[in-house]
């Protein structure tokens, strides 16, 4: 019954996540999509490269990628979403099953492929806003690289686990990691050197003395690639270019220290209450999350729960986590901050998994500890409180992924208007180019706006930059589209659920 049980939750967990993904599917080109598709298709690979590093917001691999998919837009925008959550998946399950090889937790291996699903659906529940999962510009730079830093993650803790042998290839690998990081986003570059200073006091205190040596190296070894790739991307002309157009249309200036202390505060305050305190709730879910698997693998004997490891220290480990996480969001907060002036949401989605990994693994020493004085004990398992909170964190698990379903399905008829509706223009402006129409092209409007539900530019927007994106990538002089009928520009804020 048991096992019928967990086969059924693990089902429903696959198909609430399947829905993002089913979603993702009539997801089409947007916004700044149809300016790096338009760049790339008039020249290869290397020279798209090239003319971003003098032109406009150079990350070589954000280029590179870009300038590759290019010629499979816009099919590739239909499998990008599932692309994603696959890589999430695939990382959080390699995670999971580290995690348990390094505690020793035969339970937490046997059961990883569905906490992997349960943790990804926390993910992309409680993530900031719905373009980390629908649009291309943000999936390359800060969604996928989320995967990559949870595999990194996993290897780490293999090569802690195996004694730091090999240390060089370790560091080749986690140097290759690096420079694939930032060369996707700056944004990874503080929270990275925050966890590398947190990684040599880790080494210092706790690594032995034989391999204290090895474990500093590689760190040392992964810092300077850091600095390294940062230098190149930062000093490229066209991130100049970029911030000198953002100067000018916002009207932000560079801040000075005292100023920029005051941004990163107050941004950091608006992280942490907007929209309704979501950052704080998720972290309260994400730690009933890690304390109630933890009783579940234990089957709630509070003997064998208290058996599972934790250090003697463990108040002191629970620090460290808690100083991990809330480090890797005032260091991306900092970076906006400097960079714009205010809180870019989608830059926080590394933040935000970060935490809610860091309050999962707080919701396991929890446990443990609780377990350890004796909780739950069969006296208090027969109470009528304990009941009501066991059927309240179970129906609490059910209820996430019941709830993603649900939302979605409301959601995708909107979506399958809007890909009917952009499949149509699109057939229609090739049409038309391919009748010898080089002029300015006149389509229908569509009856959803999925840039507007996202918070992004369309072609439907007279004074917008997208217009003229994706006039360059038909070739055409101009695209005019009457706005919307309705389009959603209330109803979803960014920081909700998406």
């Amino acid at each position: 019954m048991r096992n019928r049980l967990l086969t059924a939750y693990g089902l429903l967990l696959l198909i609430a996540i399947g829905s993002y993904a089913l979603l993702g599917w009539h997801v089409r080109m947007l916004a700044d999509d149809y300016c790096t598709a338009a760049t790339a298709l008039r020249r290869s690979v290397v020279e798209s490269v090239i003319h971003d590093y003098y032109s406009w917001n150079w990350t070589y691999v954000d280029s590179f990628l870009k300038a590759i998919i290019a010629p499979m837009q816009p099919a590739y925008h239909q499998v990008q979403t599932l692309i994603l959550l696959v890589a999430l998946l695939g990382a959080l399950w390699w995670l999971v099953r580290e995690v348990g090889a390094a505690l020793a937790l035969s339970p937490l291996r046997r059961f990883s492929g569905l906490i992997a699903l349960l943790l990804l659906l926390l993910f992309v529940y409680t993530a900031p806003n719905a373009g980390l999962f629908y649009w291309h510009a943000v999936i390359i730079a800060y969604s996928l690289p989320t995967a990559l830093i949870i595999a990194s993650a996993a290897l780490l803790i293999r090569w802690s686990r195996n004694g730091y042998q090999r240390a060089g290839r370790y560091a080749v690998a986690f140097m290759l990691v690096v420079a694939v990081l930032l060369g996707t986003a700056n944004t990874f570059f503080l929270p990275l050197m925050g966890a590398l200073a947190l990684g040599a006091i880790y080494a210092v205190w706790r690594v032995p003395l034989e391999k204290r040596r090895a474990a500093l190296g590689v760190i040392a070894a992964v810092g300077a690639t850091a600095l390294v790739a940062f230098a190149v991307v930062f000093t490229a002309p066209g991130n100049a270019v970029r911030q000198a157009q953002v100067l000018a249309t916002s009207g932000f200036t560079t801040p000075g220290i005292d100023e920029l202390i005051l941004l990163t505060f107050r941004n950091a305050f608006s992280y942490l209450i907007f929209p309704y305190f979501y950052t704080i709730i998720y972290a309260l879910l994400a730690l009933c999350v890690g304390a109630v698997v933890t009783l579940a693998l234990g089957g709630e004997d509070a003997k064998r729960i208290a058996r599972f490891p934790i250090s003697r220290r463990a108040w002191v480990d629970a620090l460290a986590i808690a100083a991990l996480f809330a480090g890797v969001a005032l260091a991306t907060i900092v970076t906006t901050s400097y960079g714009v002036g205010r809180l870019i949401w989608h830059t926080m989605f590394f933040p935000r998994v970060a935490q809610a990994l860091c309050m999962v693994a707080l919701g396991y020493m929890l446990a443990v500890w609780l377990a350890q004085r004796g909780f739950p004990s069969a006296q208090i398992k027969q109470r009528p409180a304990y009941r009501a909170m066991r059927l309240t964190l179970i129906g609490l698990l059910v209820a996430l992924p019941l709830g993603a379903l649900v939302n979605n399905l409301s959601r995708l008829p909107n979506f399958q208007a809007y890909a009917q509706d952009w499949d149509a223009v699109h057939q229609m402006i090739l049409s038309e180019v391919a009748a010898g129409s080089r002029g300015v092209i006149e389509v229908p409007p569509y009856r959803y706006s999925l840039a507007a539900f996202l918070h992004l530019d369309d072609i439907d927007q007279p004074d917008g930059f997208t217009r003229l994106c994706a006039a360059s990538f038909y070739g055409v002089q101009d695209i005019l589209m009457p706005p919307a009928l309705e389009p959603p520009r209330v109803g979803f804020q960014q920081g909700n659920q998406p």
